[in-house]
């Protein structure tokens, strides 16, 4: 595997900083008992689509159902054996199976027993119902790269650190990562111009800042932290204070609302792994809460694969596809039927993919009935069987850990891992 940054001195900038997420904190992992493998450690980027996606747009057609309201174009064309809804509103979709369902795999009938936005997030991610649990990507991070300068990079606006804090890096929705990278740009003058106005520091003057801060945090941690969570909530600034210069070294970008911008989420995710400062990335396309219109959803299908397919090829071209896994997920599906205003509301029941150069691709796992409810399946192996399980988030959660080399059972232990892929 390409090899990893480690923090740099130079950890500590002015102003808005990246914000390491709130939680406990890492003293947790000094008592963790020891581990089994699973498999080999591979990078994890999960890609979520915020705000609940019409699964019958693309990847579980299902045109003549009576009781489902499916999109007005389209035919069911299986490619590289994954059945897809084929239309030309959204060509993207059949371009990424066409090049990549060998390395793709569809999970169908997927059950999160929730249409809060909140709640589904937290079971599809962290596979529970616990507030205080760990999403995979944060777990991913602490088996695999906690040493490193930023180990979950969030750049987007869903995750759940749990108890992990001080290993998840998140840049924030509100452009503190631009601030952090390009300060002369970051600040708007009174006019509501940018320019260059702004006291920034040099170098010398951020490492003793840099100084003057960790000193204080020792300090204080002597004199007031004590025990319990002052300490660990202490332990979690200190660790914090290395990491931001990471970001600078991803690189640089000229518009301010990057959050915005899903394409810019997908090189900054591809950067951060190839210079090894991150072992998990986060990163979303929201829009997709389609209460009035649900036609819109082929725009954003669109966008999704057509930014997907940069994503795969540039890991491909970095040398990184054989080291990383893409987990594509959304935190409920779409009512099978169309509401009064042309929209469709929230539906418990969703869809996942998983892509990987070592998963076993051109295949999909479980299914839906006729009324978009999810079949019971073999877990053992993703089929539908009747006399099966419900295919639930913590079934998922389990599987996607073990395919990045992270024993569950720690984490996970009560939900059987869904394999098959």
């Amino acid at each position: 595997m390409h090899e990893r940054n480690r923090i740099s001195r130079r950890g500590l900038l002015t102003g808005s900083a990246a914000a390491i997420g709130a939680g406990w904190g890492a003293s947790l992992l000094a008592t963790r008992t020891a581990r089994a493998e699973v498999g080999e450690a591979k990078n994890l980027i999960i890609v979520n689509t915020v705000g609940g996606w019409d699964t019958t747009y693309a990847i579980d057609p299902k045109p003549g159902e009576a009781d489902i309201d499916g999109p007005d174009d389209g035919t069911v064309r299986e490619v590289g054996g994954i059945p897809i809804l084929d239309a030309a509103s959204r060509p993207a979709v059949t371009t990424f199976f066409e090049d990549f369902a060998s390395i793709t795999t569809v999970v169908n009938g997927l059950q999160t027993s929730s249409i809060s936005h909140t709640s589904g997030y937290r079971r599809i991610m962290t596979g529970t119902t616990s507030t205080d649990a760990p999403d995979i990507g944060t777990i991913a991070a602490v088996e695999h790269g906690n040493d490193l300068a930023a180990p979950y990079l969030v750049l987007g606006t869903v995750s759940f650190s749990g108890p992990y804090a001080a290993s998840v890096t998140r840049t924030g929705n509100l452009n503190q990562i631009n601030t952090l990278m390009a300060p002369e740009f970051g600040f708007p003058l009174e006019d509501g111009s940018l320019g260059f106005e702004r006291f920034v520091m040099t170098p010398d003057e951020q490492d003793a800042v840099g100084d003057y801060v960790r000193a204080r945090a020792a300090a204080g941690r002597q004199r007031w932290h004590g025990q319990g969570r002052n300490a660990t909530r202490g332990a979690d600034f200190e660790s914090a204070l290395g990491r931001a210069q990471a970001l600078v070294d991803i690189g640089t970008f000229g518009e301010l609302d990057y959050a915005q911008s899903f394409g810019l989420q997908v090189d900054l995710a591809i950067r951060s792994l190839q210079l090894g400062t991150s072992a998990a990335c986060q990163i979303e396309l929201s829009g997709w809460d389609t209460h009035v219109g649900n036609a819109e959803q082929a725009f954003y299908w669109q966008e999704l694969f057509s930014q997907l397919h940069r994503l795969v090829t540039g890991l491909e071209d970095e040398g990184l596809l054989e080291d990383t896994v893409i987990a594509v997920v959304s935190e409920m599906g779409r009512t099978p039927k169309l509401n009064g205003d042309a929209g469709k509301d929230h539906w418990p029941v969703t869809s996942a993919m998983l892509i990987g150069t070592h998963i076993g691709g051109g295949r999909v796992l479980g299914a839906t009935n006729g009324q978009l409810g999810g079949r019971n399946v073999d877990l053992s192996t993703g089929a539908v069987d009747g006399g099966g399980s419900p295919l639930r988030h913590g079934n998922f959660a389990a599987g996607v850990l073990e395919q990045v080399g992270v024993d569950p059972t720690g984490y996970l232990g009560s939900s059987t891992p869904l394999r098959g892929f």
